[in-house]
């Protein structure tokens, strides 16, 4: 869609502005990036693997791994999340500790 911008009356040249809808700015610069994305990448997981991840598991389970992660003692919490993930760990009772210990602390 384009729009004129300028001041006719004024006599000032008119000039022809692309106005991009924010939609097609979006596909012009990729994806924008999303919260799980954000957080993975926050605990040393690789832009590349975290959009990969972010695209093959809901954000609860993301969010469940990066809870349960922190109940663990790992020299590495990237590769512990990464293998978590692509190996479907099953990570409830730990994620489940992790609110535990969240919900104390707040309160």
């Amino acid at each position: 869609m384009s729009q004129s911008v300028g001041h006719r009356e004024l006599g000032h040249n008119n000039k022809e502005e692309v106005v991009v809808l924010r939609e097609q700015q979006r596909a012009r610069e990729g994806p924008l990036p999303n919260a799980a994305e954000d957080r993975l990448v926050a605990v040393g997981v690789t832009p590349t693997r975290a959009t990969a991840l972010a695209s093959r598991h809901p954000i609860d389970r993301i969010d469940d791994v990066l809870a349960a992660v922190s109940t663990q003692p790992v020299d590495n919490p990237a590769g512990w999340i990464v293998t978590a993930l692509d190996h479907g760990w099953d990570i409830d009772d730990l994620a489940e500790q992790a609110r535990q210990q969240r919900r104390r602390r707040d309160s």
